[in-house]
């Protein structure tokens, strides 16, 4: 069983990493860049593991395997993408891998049912009711981004 838990949250813009004990007490945060999985799933990997150390280095923890980490990554929907990168090595426990807007909502609600819609350079409607997740949209520019700041700019 794991020691510590990472939450790492990772758009076109900037990836935030924070790590946990058990009881949920923070040990360490950082933030590094882009982790878009669309826009390089090395570059991703890269920032990601670049911000896991930093928090990991925060918190005194020297034993990646310790960790488990939970993903929430932008262009995670993107079914190729998401296998190319979890074919990533890794040192971690676990490795679990879900989109931007999930991940949203899931700390809107702490994790119990809920419904966001974010409106931004991306959009997205996301709900989860009784373990299930329903998506409106959030298929990343040109394919479904018309709540999107990326679609002003082009049109």
């Amino acid at each position: 069983m794991s020691k510590y838990f990472c939450g790492v949250d990772g758009g076109g813009t900037s990836c935030r990493a924070r790590i946990t004990d058990a009881a949920g007490n923070l040990l360490g945060e950082a933030k590094t860049g882009s982790a878009n999985i669309l826009l390089g799933v090395e570059l991703a990997m890269d920032s990601l593991q670049t911000a896991i150390g930093e928090a990991a280095q925060q918190a005194g923890i020297v034993d990646m395997p310790d960790i488990s980490v939970g993903l929430a990554l932008a262009g995670a929907e993107q079914k190729n993408a998401w296998h190319a990168f979890m074919a990533l090595p890794h040192p971690y426990a676990h490795m679990t891998l879900n989109t931007d807007g999930y991940g949203a909502c899931m700390g809107a609600f702490s994790g119990d049912d809920g419904a966001i819609v974010i409106a931004g350079t991306g959009s997205v409607g996301v709900m989860t009711h009784q373990g299930k997740q329903t998506v409106i949209g959030g298929r990343e520019f040109p394919i479904s981004d018309q709540g999107g700041g990326a679609s002003w700019v082009c049109a």
